[in-house]
């Protein structure tokens, strides 16, 4: 996996969940790391909260659903030209 990502030299990499932000290296909890402006190899890199755990404890509309989110638009206007 790792190396598609180097192949396709995102703009931004989003990881998803604990699980893909160790992946990355990142053992740290999520709630620290999401606020972190992080790099993978050079790529803008953003750990948010899986969807699965937004949607069980958030639900939509709820304060968990806002920060992801949130989140995903800080991805989003973070992505390299």
């Amino acid at each position: 996996m790792l190396s598609d990502i180097r192949r396709s030299r995102p703009g931004v990499i989003v990881a998803l969940g604990s699980t893909a932000s160790r992946l990355f290296g990142e053992s740290q909890s999520i709630r620290l790391t999401r606020k972190a402006k992080l790099e993978f190899e050079g790529y803008p890199l953003r750990i948010i909260l899986h969807p699965a755990y937004v949607r069980r404890f958030g639900g939509r509309n709820g304060d968990v659903w806002r920060q992801a989110v949130a989140d995903l638009r800080k991805a989003a206007r973070r992505r390299r030209s």
